[in-house]
């Protein structure tokens, strides 16, 4: 599937995307990226302070935007969440934090398109929410849904998505993460973050002489550095 990203200096980059793949965006400027894809992607803004409900309650603030929706979408997303059948009958307003954030996706995701954007995919979400969120965009992307991701924190990039995009000014490039958040002298030259354990493993070599292993695990990388000194 091929994509058409441009920036707010009204750079354009075409990039050729897989089904079922997660994508991070760590660009200086989302705007107009965003707006670019808004029109195909169902826009999931975790961000409670900016998300707006009409209904009563659950089941009719998802029936207002569509009644022909993916039931077994939604069993499988309450399944991940932790839900039952009852969350359809809580009235919005008595919805703590966590479960708006529940509503917002599965009211976005059950209109059926498989093109999502996630913004600022674990705002303000503790560690076991965290790892629900994970777990469903594992389980979306097992469903062939191509996911954009986007964070404040780059070490949630990181960690999460498949390939990624990094962008500033006419600096452009895509690639499989791995690839990419290891490259630091590329990263720092973008002027963009770099993932902690990335930064670590780089600044052990240029500065110690010392050479790690790239790991996404803090783990692997403490024992590494215990095996070297």
């Amino acid at each position: 599937m091929e994509i058409i990203l441009r920036n707010n200096f009204n750079y354009r980059k075409k990039i050729d995307v897989e089904e079922g793949t997660i994508i991070s965006l760590q660009v200086t400027n989302f705007k107009a990226i965003i707006s670019n894809l808004i029109d195909d992607y169902r826009f999931v803004n975790i961000d409670n302070s900016q998300v707006y409900f009409l209904g009563e309650n659950v089941y009719e603030e998802i029936n207002l935007y569509s009644n022909t929706y993916n039931l077994n979408l939604i069993k499988d997303i309450f399944d991940i969440f932790g839900l039952n059948d009852s969350f359809f009958d809580n009235k919005i307003e008595d919805l703590s934090y966590t479960e708006r954030v529940y509503l917002n996706i599965i009211r976005n995701l059950s209109l059926g398109n498989k093109k999502i954007l996630f913004y600022d995919v674990y705002n303000y979400l503790d560690y076991a929410n965290q790892k629900k969120i994970k777990n469903l965009l594992l389980y979306l992307k097992e469903k062939k849904y191509t996911i954009f991701i986007t964070s404040k924190d780059v070490n949630v990039l990181y960690k999460l998505a498949d390939y990624s995009i990094l962008w500033n000014k006419n600096n452009f490039d895509y690639g499989k993460t791995d690839d990419l958040y290891t490259n630091v002298e590329k990263i720092l030259k973008f002027n963009l973050e770099v993932p902690v354990l990335s930064l670590i493993t780089y600044k052990a070599l240029k500065n110690k002489n010392v050479k790690l292993f790239y790991s996404k695990d803090v783990r692997d990388v403490i024992k590494d550095i215990y095996k070297h000194v």
